[in-house]
């Protein structure tokens, strides 16, 4: 009997060793290392063992993410906890940096939100939970005081806090490209198309002047497996640091089309749109306003299939 639970027992410390060493999955939009699902399900299947964190994906059907601050303190099916992701690309003076973030610190303890606050030179990325008279206050603190006045915003609401504790992070960007002259904070917004013009767009195939209208998905592989746009271009990237040079070799094919390029909530698509714009001299490059959150809070999921990958 003893030695038939030997192979469990020892099967069973290994997982719990690895656990404790899987990557976490938070605002840098990294990806779920595909060792860390094996174990993950691994554990789940033989023990009902799920790690916090330790890879496995929130899935977001087609469905209307609020951009507007709810008034109320619960959400529609009584979830007592508001989850709000912003972004902002703004100017940030480098020499202030270490201070924000020490401040930030302080206010997410002060008002026991917990999340993941990015901070760079180009701007505030965050990704924050709380009972929702907390993150309002938070909100308006970062409004005032960090530059967020202007963000895009969206909430939804869950019935249990997401996140394990509060951080605040340093980095050279909030969305890494690696290529310093992409500059949304000084450069201004990317031209963009708003999701009802969108909508119109792909039930005729063409745009307003005639031409045809091209999807282009700026997201990782693992986030295109769960949903997309119809006919969208898969870049098939890994990190969104690897989009450049995937890109580049499409320029001529879609000189002549209208390229709307989208990713979650926009802050990827924003910076794609002004590389391609730039690099590859494609004036008909427009990034989706709001990402597919904001799509699927305006018009819903047509054209779309699947679901939305979310962190």
């Amino acid at each position: 009997m003893a030695s038939r639970a030997m192979p469990r027992l020892m099967l069973l410390i290994v997982l719990v060793m690895s656990m404790a060493c899987l990557p976490r999955i938070d605002a840098e939009h990294q990806p779920p290392s595909p060792w860390g699902l094996r174990i993950a399900n691994l554990a789940k299947a033989c023990f009902g063992l799920v790690p916090k964190n330790a890879g496995t994906p929130r899935q977001r059907a087609p469905r209307a993410i609020s951009n507007v601050e709810y008034p109320s303190d619960r959400g529609p099916n009584g979830e007592e906890v508001l989850n709000v992701a912003a972004y902002r690309f703004v100017e940030i003076p480098e020499g202030e940096l270490a201070q924000r973030r020490e401040y930030l610190r302080g206010m997410l303890q002060r008002h026991s939100v917990r999340g993941t606050i990015l901070l760079s030179r180009e701007g505030i990325n965050l990704f924050l939970a709380a009972p929702a008279p907390a993150l309002r206050r938070v909100l308006a603190e970062l409004r005032a005081v960090h530059g967020l006045q202007g963000a895009d915003v969206k909430f939804s609401w869950s019935k249990e806090q997401p996140f394990s504790r509060s951080k605040v992070k340093l980095k050279r960007e909030i969305i890494r490209m690696d290529i310093p002259t992409i500059r949304p904070g000084v450069e201004g917004r990317a031209p963009f198309v708003d999701p009802k013009t969108l909508n119109r767009w792909l039930d005729n195939g063409v745009d307003d002047e005639g031409r045809e209208v091209v999807m282009l998905d700026t997201r990782n592989d693992y986030e295109v497996e769960y949903g997309t746009f119809d006919k969208a271009i898969d870049l098939n990237i890994t990190t969104f640091s690897q989009l450049p040079a995937t890109v580049e070799p499409l320029a001529g094919k879609l000189a002549d089309k209208t390229v709307v390029s989208f990713c979650t909530g926009g802050i990827r698509c924003e910076k794609a749109t002004i590389y391609m714009r730039q690099a590859l001299s494609l004036d008909r490059v427009f990034q989706l306003d709001g990402g597919i959150l904001g799509y699927f809070a305006n018009e819903g999921g047509k054209h779309y299939k699947g679901g939305c990958f979310v962190f």
